[in-house]
């Protein structure tokens, strides 16, 4: 199962962690589907390997792709 597909679903969720953690969110996301496995979407946040064949989405916030990537790495690395 690939959650993020689009370049665009990583830059949303960055807009998201200004607001609420990783943990949290996956806290959340594992009570409303107690029977979906955490460990797919864990693999998933990490892997832009599809995102990167597109074009950058023009960003408001000043946010490079690089940034968008080293948010969510650093996110990732507090849940493990």
């Amino acid at each position: 199962m690939t959650l993020f597909q689009e370049e665009n679903d990583f830059w949303d969720l960055v807009e998201i962690f200004e607001d609420y953690s990783l943990g949290h969110l996956l806290k959340v996301y594992e009570q409303k589907y107690p029977y979906h496995d955490l460990e797919d979407i864990k693999k998933g946040l990490t892997d832009f390997t599809k995102a990167e064949e597109v074009p950058d989405p023009i960003c408001l916030r000043r946010r490079t792709w690089e940034l968008v990537k080293k948010r969510i790495m650093e996110e990732a690395k507090s849940i493990c």
